[in-house]
């Protein structure tokens, strides 16, 4: 109890700013019915299904991007209005939702993929095919001249001719040895 009123005083000391206002359409984070229930266990529970969605709004509330979580059906409504879309380790998306999608980064829009099968899903919009099976233990990716590790699954991919690599995965710890592809 004490933390909701911690929290209910901090939303009171802000409404007279916050209260009608609609949000900056600058992300939207595509959520599917299908994925979240291919996912879930058990089915009446919200995680594991909602973890990638969850992570995405950590990662760019953390950046201070305004972010709005669209269903599949929001998403085919207003994914125009937003500049940056992002489908994280969503593998389950309809063919119409596909079809705006390619037409919204036709059209200039910046779409974030994320997950072990984006590669095979989207080749075209993700500049890379699937080559080998998954790697079912943490990398590490140079940031900074510092190697950074990621638990995790990680598809190996084969870069299109026409596709910038900005980093290549690293064996272990060291980022100037042992760089692989």
């Amino acid at each position: 109890h004490e933390a909701i009123a911690k929290i209910a005083d901090f939303c009171r000391a802000r409404k007279d700013v916050c209260f009608h206002t609609a949000t900056l359409p600058q992300a939207a984070i595509l959520h599917g019915a299908e994925s979240f229930y291919a996912r879930n266990v058990p089915l009446y529970q919200y995680q594991p299904g909602t973890d990638p969605i969850e992570g995405a709004l950590h990662m760019l509330t953390e950046l201070h991007v305004s972010t709005d979580v669209l269903t599949e059906d929001a998403g085919r409504a207003f994914l125009g209005e937003y500049p940056l879309s992002v489908l994280p380790e969503q593998s389950f998306v309809d063919e119409e939702l596909r079809k705006r999608l390619r037409a919204y980064v036709e059209g200039g829009g910046h779409l974030f993929l994320s997950g072990t099968d984006a590669a095979g899903l989207w080749p075209d919009l993700v500049g890379a095919r699937p080559r080998g099976g998954l790697v079912e233990k943490g990398v590490f990716l140079e940031v900074g001249g510092e190697a950074v590790g990621l638990a995790g699954a990680w598809q190996p991919v084969e870069p299109a001719a026409e596709t910038e690599v900005l980093a290549y995965r690293l064996n272990q710890q060291e980022p100037s040895r042992n760089l692989t592809d």
